[in-house]
């Protein structure tokens, strides 16, 4: 799965359309991944790996930035937040066994919760990452 900024969304339409397509770009705290024409190169490798790409709003950025910040104590740039954003709102499995496990566990270090994200693993009931 990819994630864009919505104020951003000319990569979402180029892998949806399996062509570029350019779009306008407006402000968006996910500047630093902000385009208004995709390379095609970089499509054509997208399109290999890639399913989905789903867009992800100022809001949904700025909440990953501070879950980021509260449970990691590390401070991410907007850029770097929607990819979180992009799991919080496109895999709902994932959202749902992070947090139960957290509330259930009472912590969620930052050693764990990067695992998640860099893993791509599932938390089961024991708090163990497959």
């Amino acid at each position: 799965m990819g994630v864009v900024a919505s104020a951003a969304p000319a990569f979402a339409e180029s892998v949806a359309a399996r062509q570029v397509v350019p779009k306008p770009v407006s402000t968006t705290p996910a500047d630093g991944m902000a385009i208004r024409l995709p390379s095609k190169e970089a499509l054509e490798i997208v399109l290999r790996g890639v399913a989905r790409v789903i867009a992800v709003n100022e809001a949904e950025i700025a909440f990953a930035m501070r879950r980021l910040f509260t449970d990691t104590h590390n401070v991410a740039e907007g850029a770097a937040a929607t990819a979180l954003a992009g799991a919080i709102k496109g895999v709902p499995s994932f959202r749902v066994g992070v947090s139960s496990w957290c509330k259930r566990e009472r912590t969620c270090t930052g050693r764990f919760f990067a695992r998640v994200l860099t893993k791509g693993g599932r938390v089961t009931r024991r708090g163990q990452l497959i």
